[in-house]
């Protein structure tokens, strides 16, 4: 079972193919890719596949020597130098993937191919989405009918952030007053069961010096 799986790979796997290339672009921008091909090949119909490239399976070709299905895509062979350049204009996030640069070879020689992977990046120049929504209530509320439904509902975000503070420091101010409050009482409860603990000690003071004073009076009148 391990072998046929392993000749199945092989048969879908294009042939000729050499190490992976990593190409990036940003989105909206234009990229080029440049597939090297050896000597001998200066005549031969060049070709960018895109996804899985398989000879049991129908080949997605966006640009071929000659012919372009997506307008996007341009084909340049320069043989001399035995390179052709893949330039693609406008990109977008689904151009990015997996694409295959091929090179047409006759029955039954299998075409040459080299991977490539195509990474596509926001543009770093340009703002992101985040960026804009912030930056939108500093721009004029007249305009376009989708400028100003945007301007109306972003100025509630803006008064709610310059509200917060506000409400947090009337909540600081209200716990500092409430606390410096209660210390005040509790202090002021303190004192007072302190003077009252002393009164009643001095209270009770007296009252044994005047027993005494008593008894030792009546002791005298006997």
């Amino acid at each position: 079972m391990a072998i046929i799986s392993i000749i199945i790979m092989v048969i879908l796997t294009p042939a000729g193919v050499s190490a992976v290339t990593t190409v990036t672009g940003h989105m909206g921008q234009s990229v080029q890719i440049r597939c090297p091909y050896d000597s001998g090949y200066e005549t031969n119909t060049k070709y960018l596949c895109r996804g899985e490239c398989s000879v049991w399976k129908t080949k997605d070709i966006p640009v071929q020597s000659g012919s372009a299905e997506d307008q996007r895509f341009s084909l340049d062979d320069d043989t001399a130098a035995r390179v052709f350049t893949i330039t693609i204009t406008d990109l977008r996030t689904e151009d990015e993937g997996t694409y295959w640069c091929g090179v047409k070879r006759s029955k039954p020689l299998r075409d040459l191919y080299t991977e490539i992977l195509l990474l596509v990046k926001l543009d770093p120049t340009k703002p992101s989405a985040i960026s804009q929504t912030t930056h939108l209530p500093l721009l004029p509320t007249t305009g376009t009918s989708d400028d100003s439904n945007v301007s109306q509902s972003t100025p509630t975000f803006s008064v709610k952030a310059t509200q917060l503070p506000t409400s947090s420091g009337s909540i600081i101010l209200y716990v500092c007053v409430s606390l410096l409050v209660s210390g005040i009482c509790l202090s002021v409860l303190v004192l007072f069961s302190t003077r009252r603990k002393k009164l009643n000690t001095l209270s009770g003071s007296l009252s044994s010096i005047i027993s005494q004073r008593d008894s030792r009076r009546h002791e005298n009148q006997q």
